[in-house]
Parts: structure tokens; C-alpha cells; sequence
């Protein structure tokens, strides 16, 4: 009785694994808020899994887009984190951007849009996000990080860099920028002889 139980057992076992679990969403959000422009394109699409071949999956429109109908964009500016917004910019759809061919569908491609409006670094920027089919709310928020200024190179300046002194570049502080990176660009020119055609190039070293 004993064999026959743990036979029993052994062969009613399912070894079925199911990788997919039931719809979720999840909006996907690119986009650059760049203080020095006035006009700003942000890319709204959501994730998708099914079970079948997910390349073939990403040339289909409603994997990837949603109904533009359907969700809502918005630019929110705060005094401080988390406070109530004293003033807020809705985004409009538009279908002009050009989207370069790829493993994603460019049928039906659009991206938010929100023009003339000029950020202030004085005050923290929200972007909302709302489905107003299924209440899906997603935020995130950023600080206006200011221009960055050098204080001792000009067009003019000349560096010797067969100088075993190292030149020192100075520069202020960015207004909210907390991590910099400096890299060394050289510029310079090649002419070809048999056509004299000038060709403009560069180096790179970064520190």
C-alpha cells in the first residue's frame, strides 16, 4: 500500500511552469525636461507580455501604444516635494515626431508635446501620468539643474600640452547639479592632398 501511494504521488505531480502572470500595467516614460528649451517631446508607452513571439508582439500598435484618447499628461510645478501644485501644464498629443524604424512598431507613433513654457530652477517639476480608463497613476519628479559655467578657458585661450605643469580649469558649481565629469576635447583638422578636401575631427580624454 505504501509503493502504491508514493506512485500515486509521483505521477500527479504537474511539472508545468507558467511564466506569464495575469495583465499588469505599466506605463514606460521617456523624456528630457531641458531648462534651456521651451518645447518638450515626452515618449508615453507600456509595457507588454504575452505568449507568444514578443518581436512579432512589438510591431503590433496596442502592445506597445496606448489609445492617446484614453491617458493624460501633465506638468506640475511645486514649491516643494510632495505640496500641492500651484501650477500645472497639460501636454497635447502630437503625431509629427519621426520615429526611427526598429524592433517597435512606428504605426500610429506619437509623443506628448508641451510648448512655450520656460522652467524656473527656483521650483521642483512633476510629470503625471493618468489613464482615464483604468485610474493608473504614476509620477516622478526632478529638481532644474542650472547651466553650468567655466571660469578660466575662452575661444582664445592656448595649452601647452607638452607642459609638465598640469592646467588647472576652474568652474562654479551648477545650481543642483551634485556630479560632474570633465573631459578634455581636442579639435583638429585633416586635409586630404588629392582633393583638399577638409575633414574636422576630435579626441576625447576624459578625467
Amino acid at each position: 500500500m505504501l509503493i502504491l501511494s508514493v506512485c500515486f504521488l509521483l505521477t500527479s505531480c504537474d511539472n508545468d511552469l507558467d511564466v506569464l502572470e495575469e495583465y499588469t500595467e505599466i506605463p514606460v516614460i521617456y523624456g528630457l525636461i531641458n531648462p534651456a528649451s521651451t518645447t518638450f517631446e515626452i515618449r508615453v508607452q507600456k509595457a507588454f507580455l504575452g505568449a507568444g513571439n514578443a518581436l512579432l508582439m512589438a510591431q503590433e500598435t496596442d502592445s506597445t501604444y496606448y489609445n492617446p484618447n484614453d491617458i493624460s499628461l501633465y506638468l506640475e510645478k511645486l514649491q516643494f516635494a510632495n505640496s500641492t501644485p500651484f501650477d500645472v501644464d497639460t501636454f497635447s498629443v502630437n503625431y509629427n515626431s519621426i520615429k526611427n524604424e526598429g524592433l517597435f512598431t512606428d504605426a500610429g507613433h506619437y509623443v506628448f508635446q508641451l510648448a512655450n513654457t520656460r522652467l524656473n530652477s527656483n521650483f521642483i517639476y512633476r510629470l503625471r501620468f493618468v489613464n482615464n480608463v483604468t485610474g493608473k497613476n504614476v509620477t516622478g519628479i526632478t529638481r532644474i539643474i542650472e547651466p553650468l559655467y567655466q571660469k578660466t578657458l575662452t575661444p582664445t585661450t592656448r595649452v601647452n600640452l607638452a607642459d609638465d605643469d598640469p592646467y588647472t580649469i576652474r568652474f562654479n558649481s551648477s545650481k543642483n547639479g551634485k556630479v560632474y565629469g570633465l573631459i578634455m576635447r581636442i579639435r583638429y583638422s585633416e586635409t586630404k592632398k588629392l582633393t583638399q578636401a577638409i575633414v574636422t575631427k576630435y579626441l576625447d580624454f576624459p578625467h
